[in-house]
């Protein structure tokens, strides 16, 4: 899926309030989005607040993450990720 006019990098962390798994990976998302720092752009998305990126991005299942480059898709993980994985595929796709 391609996104218009994002260039770089965008990591997209769809999740839920209610979810254990989430709750676990939430803190590991957000120290590997700190060291990543200003490399990349990243946006969390409450599947129950917000649907309709849910289905934009053909979420079902969270943990989900997406990495956008250029706008489109090249990665998906559902479920736990692990924090060096994460920050070495953003790096590999700068």
């Amino acid at each position: 899926m391609e996104v218009t006019g994002q260039l770089g990098v965008k990591v997209l962390y769809f999740y839920t309030d209610w979810c254990a798994s989430c709750k676990n990976f939430n803190p590991y998302y957000q120290r590997a989005i700190a060291e990543l720092g200003s490399m990349v752009t990243h946006q969390s998305i409450n599947t129950d607040q917000d649907k309709d990126s849910a289905a934009k991005y053909a979420v079902t299942s969270v943990p989900t993450i997406i990495i956008l480059k250029n706008g489109t898709e090249f990665f998906r993980n559902v479920g736990e990720l692990s924090i060096n994985r994460l920050k070495n595929l953003v790096r590999e796709n700068l």
